[in-house]
């Protein structure tokens, strides 16, 4: 390996040296642990608020439009999971956690079987 690429995989900072290719597949990897919970709660909460509209609050739209940004924020930061949105098996993954989620916090069982 040349001096050139080892440069570019780790700096030295203040003394301390750090590995960027490594700290970038830890933060991938963190991010894409956090991507399905993040859209499953989004998703439960907007099942939530499409079936049961007058319990919709203030607080609830708040939890949307947070979990929302921050899904965007996920996919901005790190582009190669969009590709994770393209896959039917990781969206039916997705899909139950969120009718799991939905089902458990409302008791009601009248959601659609299918992400469409």
């Amino acid at each position: 390996m040349s001096d050139h690429s080892r440069l570019s995989d780790h700096v030295r900072l203040a003394g301390i040296e750090v590995h960027i290719a490594e700290e970038l597949e830890d933060l991938e990897k963190g991010e894409k642990r956090a991507l399905p919970s993040r859209l499953a709660v989004l998703m439960a909460q907007v099942l939530k608020w499409h079936h049961r509209p007058a319990l919709r609050s203030a607080s609830w739209k708040r939890t949307v439009t947070a979990e929302r940004k921050e899904v965007l924020f996920s996919l901005q930061k790190m582009p190669s999971l969009r590709g994770l949105l393209e896959s039917p098996e990781w969206i039916d993954l997705i899909w139950a956690r969120a009718l799991s989620l939905a089902a458990r916090e409302t008791g009601l069982d009248c959601f659609p079987d299918a992400c469409r």
